[in-house]
């Protein structure tokens, strides 16, 4: 019976040279060959999370040679908005509060919209967002109930009918 031979690279080592290995071949290689695009980001829900997800569209833009801002913002707290607004350095003019806040905020110009309010507001922000022709990201889940469910089924239809629904719905 022979003995099995171990190889000379530990699968630890070949990842870590593949790694540097594909680093210096694609180092003059442009990640994309299409020109940076900016995008007006409207904010719903500006709490914590809120703050956060603005936060993560903003550097996921820049991570793709984009550049995203936050164009307005819309809570149902005074207070809550007032602060997306100082930090964003969003005009009074598109800062939103109340219950009607996202119909103003999806009608202020914006690209996308960041759904990230209590998940019962969702399917109408979703529905108003799908028919105004702005794309969306949206927190989970997407809602409570059965018509909550089914009115984000009916808009995520609608979308994929317009074309402009990421591959994760």
């Amino acid at each position: 019976m022979s003995k099995k031979s171990k190889p000379d690279v530990s699968r630890r080592g070949f990842m870590k040279g593949a790694a540097a290995g594909s680093a210096v071949v694609g180092f003059n290689i442009p990640l994309s060959a299409r020109p940076a695009r900016a995008f007006k980001i409207g904010l719903i829900g500006c709490g914590g999370r809120g703050s956060g997800a603005a936060g993560n569209a903003i550097q996921a833009a820049k991570t793709q040679g984009d550049t995203a801002t936050i164009h307005a913002a819309a809570d149902l707290f005074k207070d809550r908005a007032e602060r997306a607004r100082r930090t964003h350095k969003i005009p009074k003019e598109r800062t939103f509060v109340g219950f009607d806040a996202f119909d103003e905020l999806i009608d202020s110009g914006v690209d996308v919209v960041l759904l990230t309010t209590p998940p019962h507001f969702r399917p109408a922000h979703l529905k108003k967002a799908v028919d105004a022709g702005v794309h969306v990201f949206a927190e989970k889940p997407a809602a409570v109930d059965g018509p909550g469910v089914r009115s984000v089924l009916a808009s995520c239809q609608k979308a994929r009918k317009k074309n402009f629904m990421g591959s994760s719905v």
